[in-house]
């Protein structure tokens, strides 16, 4: 299985496939984890500890919970705020982005238009990624 461990968050089917499309050329380089909404990827999280993701992508626009709602109650947990988190959205309106860096994201990734650009902005982001270093909590944090 590969290094990085990404967990992807988008509501999209189209958007998951596209950006398990794009990831799958990085298969030694990155396991990948997907979930179609925020409530669903934090009970996964809930029951994760011993294999939290190094990476967590998340679509902005999420129902229920926002994007940026839930980075909130991520950075709100011990356990959780240590991962990076990269937010995305297919536009990218300066208040939002602002909002994203002052809830600690890591970075904010508009969506490309198309499927070559995206796959461009993956390689990218994987190529960064994979060659990083991960905080890891103390281990009373994640019982």
């Amino acid at each position: 299985m590969g290094g990085v461990h990404i967990l992807l968050v988008d509501d999209s089917p189209g958007e998951l496939l596209l950006a398990q499309e794009a990831f799958s050329v990085h298969s030694e380089a990155v396991r990948l984890t997907t979930f179609s909404d925020a409530r669903g990827a934090m009970a996964w999280l809930a029951g994760a500890a011993g294999d939290l993701p190094d990476l967590i992508l998340a679509d902005v626009n999420l129902p229920g919970l926002s994007g940026l709602d839930w980075l909130r109650s991520l950075k709100e947990q011990p356990a959780l705020r240590h991962i990076p988190v990269v937010v995305m959205s297919v536009a990218a309106p300066p208040q939002q982005i602002a909002e994203a860096y002052a809830l600690r994201a890591c970075g904010y990734l508009p969506k490309a238009p198309s499927f070559g650009e995206f796959q461009k902005q993956i390689d990218a982001l994987v190529n960064f990624w994979s060659r990083c270093m991960f905080a890891r909590p103390p281990a009373a944090t994640l019982s």
